[in-house]
């Protein structure tokens, strides 16, 4: 019985502890994301890489930057150019991941997308690693803006007002 019960606390202890969705910030709130210029999808990537206002591949990417990948719910096999798309952000979370000895993590905002037109994407999950040893509030906000966001993005997708 004691063994049964501790067997519940702890798979209790890790479904509390999971990645559950939290309230979407009020700079998110009925937004949605719009291709506002044509991206081009290499042939079997499920994702697009931004930073600096620039679409980068994996090896040119700073962690310590600021970067966001689109993600898409399937692989092409061959190179797309995605020319219109609008999604909704339908969810929010935050977490960090990745975390080191010395003191750093990757902290993760990760934007459920509901595609209203466009190629069905999952989300947009947007990075940025934090320094523990010198962390402070104002430099590592444990969310980003929606400015920091489309800076990382750049000209090519926007936020736009929705209705829905």
């Amino acid at each position: 019985m004691i063994r049964l019960t501790l067997i519940f606390v702890a798979i209790s202890s890790l479904i509390a502890c999971s990645n559950t969705g939290r309230p979407i910030p009020a700079d998110f709130s009925s937004q949605s994301l719009v291709l506002s210029k044509p991206i081009e999808v290499p042939a079997d990537a499920g994702s697009v890489l931004f930073q600096n206002g620039a679409i980068i591949n994996r090896s040119n990417l700073s962690i310590w930057e600021n970067h966001c990948f689109f993600r898409f719910k399937e692989l092409a096999s061959d190179s797309v150019t995605l020319s219109e798309g609008e999604y909704l952000i339908s969810g929010f979370n935050y977490f960090d991941e990745f975390c080191d000895r010395r003191g750093s993590c990757d902290r993760v905002n990760r934007y459920d997308l509901k595609t209203v037109s466009g190629r069905e994407a999952i989300d947009l999950t947007c990075k940025y690693r934090i320094d523990f040893s010198t962390w402070n509030a104002e430099n590592n906000p444990v969310i980003l803006s929606r400015e920091q966001v489309q800076k990382t993005l750049g000209d090519w997708i926007k936020f736009s007002e929705t209705s829905q």
